[in-house]
Parts: C-alpha cells; structure tokens; sequence
C-alpha cells in the first residue's frame, strides 16, 4: 500500500446575469423605462455550506475508497476526507484514515458569466492538516519509525481515531503544499443527480491549458460535490432505528495517551444515556479504574 499525499482540495462558482431595458415614446418628452436588474447570489454566500463527494476508488490512497466533504465559512475552506476498505460502499464501520485540512481561500473575477463555460477565479491556501487512522492497519502502518514520509511523518504516539497535526513537519508541508497558493477556478451549477435536482460543484480541468500564472482556464467535465441540504423534518428515534443499545470498541481516550475508554449508547425514547467507562493500559493489559 501506497499512501501519496496528495491530499488537495478545490471550490467551485455562481454567474451574474443583469437585464436592462429602456425605451422611448413619439412625444417630444420620451420616456425612460427604468433599468431592471435580477438579483443574484454572489459566489461567496453560493460557495457557503457543504459538499460532498460520491464514494470513489481514492486517487491518493491505493487499494481504498475515499469520501470527501468541503466545507465553506466566510474566508475559510474546511476538508474533511474519509477512506474506507475497498468495495464496502464507504461503510462507516469500513473506515481506515481520515485526513482533514484548513485552508485559506480569496475569489476572483468571473470569466463568462451566464454561461455554460462561465466561472469564478478562487484562491486556495491550505495552513493546516490533521491525520486519524481509524483501524490497526493504518494505525501499525504509521507507527513503523524511519525515514518514509509515508510512515506516520516520523511521529509516534499513533493511535486509532486519535488526530495527530503534522503542518509543522517539513515532509508534510510539502507534500500537502501548506503555505503554498494554489491557483484554481470552480463552477456551480443544477444536474439531475438520481432523478432528483442538486447544484453542484465543479473543479478546474487540471493538467490541461492554464493561463499565465498556471490556473485552469476549462471547467473539468465531471460532477465534483454535491451540496447538502439542511432537513427540518424531525421523527422518533425509533422510526430513525436508534432504539436499543449501541457499543463502542474499547479505544485510546482523546487527550490522554495513558487511559483507553469504552462508550454505550443507550436509545429510548427520546431520550439518550451515554455510558463511558475508562482503563489504565500496563504492559499490554487494560485495567479498569
């Protein structure tokens, strides 16, 4: 297994369109007919929310399926990557490594408005990433100490679901290019999606045409995100298939690297008991406390 830690993120765009209209009459006084403007959402309140991707054979990490969720707030580009064990529909239980970074972002001009090749300069520079392996594997892989970058950076103290922030370490930064401007252009857009409408969000075509400065001058012709609609609907937790008793495997505690812990979930009604129970590991043995 191969881990490439090109782990980049991109956004996406929203076109202005205004109508103007005036005319004149045969009297010697014409008059003006006002001008008429559509209002329009600017790319940035368009950009605001989050976008998910389709779960995808991962380009980044070989043998693994990968989900990905951008996230947009006022001037900042949150990542959330998700990869599960390969064919298991990036089941929940199937996760292996989650990768999430922060990045500043700043929009450009639009190029095209109001039509099918329109699109918004954007500006990305990624400042931060953290890393969680979520099974053994991934866990093991990372705490094997030499000199390959694809071994946890150098770290220790590698645990499952347990963040570690590597945007110090000189390997990661420049292999998640922190600090580095990132010159791209995005699209936003309605498509059918399983029958049903979405917008959508669509990246520059890498590796083709660029202008001067590198940025991609073409939409890639391929759906990128989706976005996610907030539901208001609200149902029981029985009807949600909540009801009964949910169990956590014993895991390492966040925040301490001395204590383990062990969560139950308890649904009835509506009402939720969060049971949590912590241990000492000595010597490869957990002990209750």
């Amino acid at each position: 297994m191969k881990l490439n830690s090109k782990l980049q993120l991109t956004a996406f765009f929203m076109s202005i369109l205004m109508l103007t209209a005036c005319g004149g009459g045969d009297s010697a006084t014409p008059q003006l007919t006002p001008q008429v403007t559509t209002p329009v959402t600017p790319p940035s309140q368009s950009l605001k929310g989050s976008w998910s991707t389709q779960c995808q054979a991962s380009k980044a990490l070989d043998g693994y399926d990968e989900q990905d969720t951008f996230n947009f707030k006022g001037n900042t580009l949150t990542t959330n990557k998700t990869f599960y064990n390969q064919n298991t529909n990036c089941k929940h239980s199937e996760e292996a490594l989650r990768a999430r970074e922060v990045a500043g972002i700043k929009l450009g001009a639009e190029v095209n408005p109001g039509t099918d090749t329109g699109h918004t300069k954007i500006d990305i520079t990624p400042s931060k990433v953290i890393l969680a392996p979520m099974n053994y594997e991934i866990q093991n892989l990372f705490k094997i100490v030499n000199d390959s970058i694809y071994n946890g950076y150098g770290l220790t103290g590698w645990f499952q679901s347990i963040w570690q922030d590597i945007s110090s370490i000189d390997a990661a930064r420049k292999n998640f290019k922190i600090g580095d401007l990132n010159r791209d252009i995005f699209q936003i857009s309605e498509e059918m999606v399983d029958g049903t409408t979405h917008k959508v969000l669509k990246l520059g075509s890498h590796g083709g045409n660029t202008d001067s400065v590198g940025r991609p001058i073409v939409i890639a012709n391929r759906i990128t995100a989706i976005k996610q609609q907030k539901t208001t609907s609200e149902q029981t937790a029985q009807a949600a298939g909540l009801t009964g008793t949910w169990k956590y495997a014993c895991r390492k505690a966040k925040g301490n690297l001395f204590y383990w812990q062990h969560s139950t979930l308890n649904f009835n009604g509506n009402k939720l008991i969060i049971a949590t129970f912590f241990y000492v590991g000595t010597q490869g043995k957990i002990t209750s406390v």
